[in-house]
């Protein structure tokens, strides 16, 4: 199916499959390099951004709620842990994010399986409090 022939209010179920299996072929018939370098990026996308961006919106609240706002903080990914064949438990270390706020202070935030995949949750208790302990450890407060 070509981008063309794409309309959303015409499309059924069948032109559905029919255009994943078009783009299967595709991916087949690329290198091998190809196909690594697409998985790479599909790894950095799907697994930093979205979670980045959920444990910034968190970091906000927490240091609003803390009466330390600061809208202009970002965090990103420092490391991933990665479990025998990909599965971990819940209470073991998943990654470590950097909060860097506004004014140049850099916090390591270590997070555990359960903490991270909370970060998607509606209240995310268990990442804020991971936060909270983040944000107030005497290290971070005399950076």
């Amino acid at each position: 199916m070509k981008s063309e022939d794409f309309d959303l209010s015409k499309m059924t179920v069948e032109d559905l499959f029919r255009a994943k299996q078009e783009r299967r072929q595709r991916l087949a018939n690329l290198p091998f390099e190809q196909k690594i370098e697409i998985v790479k990026r599909l790894q950095t996308v799907s697994s930093g951004s979205s979670i980045d961006r959920n444990i910034e919106a968190c970091v906000k609240v927490v240091l609003s709620d803390l009466g330390r706002p600061d809208q202009a903080l970002s965090v990103r990914i420092k490391s991933l842990e990665k479990g025998p064949g990909g599965v971990k438990g819940f209470w073991e270390p998943a990654g470590t994010w950097e909060i860097i706020l506004s004014d140049g202070t850099v916090l390591s935030l270590a997070l555990t399986v359960d903490e991270m995949n909370d970060a998607g949750s509606a209240n995310c208790e268990k990442l804020k409090a991971a936060i909270v302990q983040c944000v107030l450890k005497p290290s971070a407060s005399s950076s």
